[in-house]
C-alpha cells in the first residue's frame, strides 16, 4: 500500500494533528533522537487538544482490559516536553482511560529531550525507537 495515498480525514471527529510530535517521531524512527521510558504524574500530562474520542464498545473494552487485567500493561503515551508540561497527542483513548480509572501516574515514552522535572521518573537508558507494530483485535 502506498502510504501517501492515505487520507488522514482530520475533522472535529478525528484526532487533531500535532505537527511537533509527528516531526519528533520521524526523527526518533530515523534514529536521529532518542526516547526514554518514564512514569509521569498524570497532572503533568497535557493533551495537545481538547479532544475526546468517540470509540466503539469493542475497542473501549479492549483498551480497558489493558488497564484492569493483571496480566496486561496500560499503553504508554508518547509525549514531549513543552513549557514545563508533557504534551500528549498520540493516544487520546489511553489518556482518557488513565483519567477515567483514576490513575495518578501514566507510563510514557518521552520523545527527544528528557528533562528532569519533579513528578517524572525515568526508567532505563535512552533508546532508539523501534518501528511501530500493530495489534489485531480479536473477538
Amino acid at each position: 500500500m502506498d502510504i501517501s495515498q492515505i487520507n488522514s480525514g482530520f475533522s472535529e471527529d478525528t484526532e487533531p494533528c500535532d505537527d511537533k510530535l509527528m516531526g519528533l517521531l520521524k526523527q526518533a524512527y530515523a534514529g536521529d533522537i532518542l526516547c526514554t521510558m518514564a512514569i509521569a504524574d498524570i497532572d503533568l500530562i497535557q493533551p495537545f487538544a481538547d479532544y475526546h474520542p468517540k470509540i466503539d464498545e469493542r475497542y473501549y473494552n479492549y483498551m480497558k482490559r489493558k488497564f484492569t487485567d493483571k496480566d496486561e500493561t496500560p499503553p504508554a503515551l508518547f509525549v514531549y516536553f513543552s513549557k514545563g508540561k508533557l504534551i500528549m497527542s498520540d493516544n487520546y483513548v489511553a489518556y482518557w482511560l488513565y483519567k477515567e480509572l483514576n490513575y495518578s501516574e501514566a507510563i510514557c515514552v518521552v520523545v527527544g529531550d528528557a528533562r528532569k522535572i519533579e513528578g517524572v521518573t525515568y526508567q532505563g537508558e535512552p533508546f532508539k525507537l523501534p518501528p511501530p507494530t500493530f495489534e489485531e483485535l480479536s473477538e
